[in-house]
């Protein structure tokens, strides 16, 4: 699988499980990007990947802009999103893992958080 149709796996996932909220691949021009939804968006990144003989970890953030920092749209949306793309879900038979989970900033009433998830996966000889 290539980094974007993984990213857009993680996308319909999380959209299929949560459709109150607008759920989005990161954009293209972040600058531009215009918080509208109501209560939040989650937007999914490609971030890195990390090469080790034999198996390796392809690394994604899941970012929350959220107008609440408790409650339905907040602390429970982190968590609900991170049971969302750690349970049940497995790509090409291996299952997402957390790596790390903060709040990264709040500004003019948005909070904004960040799960970072990976995924092992298994390289060909040579790589």
């Amino acid at each position: 699988m290539t980094y974007s149709e993984i990213e857009n796996r993680l996308v319909e996932r999380l959209r299929e499980y949560l459709p109150g909220y607008e759920v989005l691949s990161y954009p293209n021009k972040p600058e531009d990007f215009q918080f509208t939804h109501p209560t939040a968006t989650i937007l999914v990144i490609y971030q890195s990947t990390q090469y080790v003989k034999g198996a390796s970890m392809i690394n994604y953030e899941i970012h929350i802009i959220s107008r609440s920092l408790k409650g339905e749209h907040g602390y429970d949306l982190l968590e609900r999103v991170r049971e969302i793309v750690t349970k049940d879900f497995e790509l090409n038979g291996t299952k997402f893992f957390v790596t790390n989970e903060q709040q990264y900033d709040y500004f003019d009433g948005k909070w904004f958080y960040k799960i970072s998830i990976s995924l092992p996966f298994l390289t060909l000889q040579g790589y």
